[in-house]
């Protein structure tokens, strides 16, 4: 068993051995409550209680886990699991450094978009977002662009960059990659050095300032910030006073997957990049693939396959790059079908460059609990439309939910959807106002979301085997580490859910007439249990 799955079996079992004594304890206290007051809980006469745990298993249970773990650890430093990490994520940051230069023969389907930020960049004064106050004074203005990972953002930034009637309408131009690390050093000597040509490496805060102001004094600059994940508002204010000397009519153009980093930033909408048109992303994949974009008409036997592996990216470069590349010198019809039927996640586990790693760093950067939210959502088919309500409840029954003071946890669990739909984890959000018979207990709206194709395919690969998806009875066989099930009809389910001793949740997909497939009693760490009553 791999290293990571003996992990999480082994802290699932930790967290289900630290349930069942609290349990156990409630258990005893009101049996001690019920013999103080010679009376019986209504709820005994109801029920027999077994007791979850007996008190002479738990030390035995303890012991076991524990040794699990030393187990675990022994093993992880064996193959100096954290040193390897460590060098595989400084490998991929550099992989992911970004530069200006960009052959604009092989970018398609941006030109309007394109236009529409080179007219912000020349324009005297780009406008604000709806119901924010415009300030007259600031010089220095900044431009979000906002989207998923892979969609094309910085490519989007090189196309306005090198635009000629931006490079003639600024006095100076300059390109960071800011990546992960917001540090107000090393980006205040970036940009002098992209300035000046010469690396300054100032480690005094006034100083840099200084050089600063001699650099950017009274010129009309543009500076692109690429790929910037800072959330920390203090950080970029550090930044943005260094940088407001610069001359008025300056820009900069921020790309960033968060629109909690754009609203950080900037007073000015940002642009919300949309999804490649189909036409684009066939130009695109050919240009990968065969050459050349219009090359198609040659191959007419992978032409049409082709065709239909672009439409399973859903408008997303990065995967059309990575497929048209995986395939430009397979020339094989069988191969070409096998990567059309195939799940993309499988692919790039041989491809360092491919679709998922780009879209983990999305996934790494969020808090536990985000993450234990987003990927519970596996459980849904790919283009499910999800309701909002149930999922946030299946959150709390997980515990995924961490309490705030004064406030419920349904709210904080819309903080936690509205957090995910602005990083782009989810999409598709709708309101629909006309649920029928709205009562003091039931709000008069029902808001659902889906998942792209490729964020579903993340969560996938995170959750892989510790759910199932049952539709219309094929699924792969339940094993017994499946801990979270979904399905929309019965199939293989009845004989094989039994195995999953560890069953966590159930979710009917649909309104069907059904009869739970076992005894419910069998799953003892069962924490919902859903039958699909919401409304339709």
């Amino acid at each position: 068993m791999k290293l990571l799955e003996k992990l999480k079996d082994t802290a699932y079992d930790a967290e289900d051995l630290l349930e069942e004594y609290a349990i156990e304890d409630r258990r005893r206290s009101e049996e001690a409550e019920n013999r103080t007051n010679k009376v019986r809980r209504v709820v005994t006469l109801l029920v027999t209680v077994t007791p979850v745990i007996n008190r002479t298993q738990m030390p035995i249970k303890l012991k076991e886990l524990s040794e699990r773990l030393e187990g675990i650890k022994a093993e992880g430093h064996t193959f100096q699991l954290k040193e390897k990490v460590t060098n595989l994520m400084n490998e991929f940051e550099k992989q992911r450094e970004t530069h200006s230069l960009v052959n604009i023969s092989q970018v398609f389907g941006r030109d309007e978009e394109k236009e529409e930020i080179v007219s912000l960049l020349l324009s005297p004064q780009p406008q604000v977002g709806d119901g924010v106050e415009d300030d007259e004074n600031e010089d220095v203005s900044v431009i979000p662009i906002v989207g998923m990972g892979g969609l094309g953002k910085t490519t989007l930034a090189k196309l306005v960059f090198n635009h000629e009637l931006v490079q003639n309408h600024f006095d100076l131009g300059m390109w960071i990659c800011v990546s992960y690390d917001f540090d107000i050093t090393r980006l205040g000597n970036e940009i002098i050095e992209r300035a000046t040509r010469h690396n300054p490496s100032f480690s005094n805060v006034e100083e840099l300032q200084r050089r600063l102001g001699e650099t950017l004094s009274g010129k009309k600059f543009l500076l692109v910030l690429d790929d910037v994940w800072n959330e920390q508002p203090e950080n970029w204010y550090k930044l943005r006073d260094l940088l407001l000397c610069g001359g008025r009519g300056s820009r900069i153009v921020v790309t960033t997957r968060s629109r909690k980093v754009a609203s950080i930033m900037s007073k000015i909408q940002p642009h919300i990049l949309k999804p490649l048109s189909e036409d684009g992303c066939c130009s695109l994949f050919c240009q990968r693939a065969f050459g050349n974009p219009t090359e198609e008409a040659a191959h007419p036997n992978l032409a049409p396959i082709g065709r239909e592996i672009v439409k399973k990216c859903k408008g997303i470069p990065l995967p059309v790059t990575t497929l048209g590349g995986l395939l430009c010198f397979e020339r094989s019809q069988h191969k070409w079908e096998f990567v059309k039927d195939s799940e993309m996640w499988n692919l790039d586990d041989k491809n360092e460059n491919g679709i998922l790693p780009a879209l983990r760093l999305s996934y790494n950067h969020l808090k536990l609990h985000l993450k234990q939210c987003f990927a519970f959502c596996a459980i849904f088919p790919q283009d499910y439309e999800i309701k909002k309500e149930l999922v946030i409840k299946l959150w709390m029954a997980h515990c995924f939910i961490p309490t705030k003071r004064g406030m419920e946890l349904e709210d904080t669990g819309d903080e936690i959807l509205d957090e995910l739909v602005m990083r782009s984890f989810f999409q598709d959000v709708n309101v629909n106002v006309n649920i029928r018979k709205p009562t003091p207990f039931r709000k008069p709206e029902r808001t659902t979301f889906r998942m792209h194709d490729l964020m579903h395919d993340l969560a996938h690969s995170v959750m892989e085997n510790e759910y199932c998806v049952v539709h219309n009875g094929k699924s792969k066989d339940i094993s017994p580490r499946i801990r979270y099930v979904s399905s929309n009809g019965l199939g293989i389910l009845a004989a094989s859910l039994p195995k999953a001793q560890m069953l966590r949740t159930y979710v009917m997909l649909e309104q069907v007439a059904f009869q739970f497939p076992c005894d419910v009693g069998v799953f003892k760490c069962l924490r919902a249990l859903d039958f699909m009553r919401q409304d339709k």
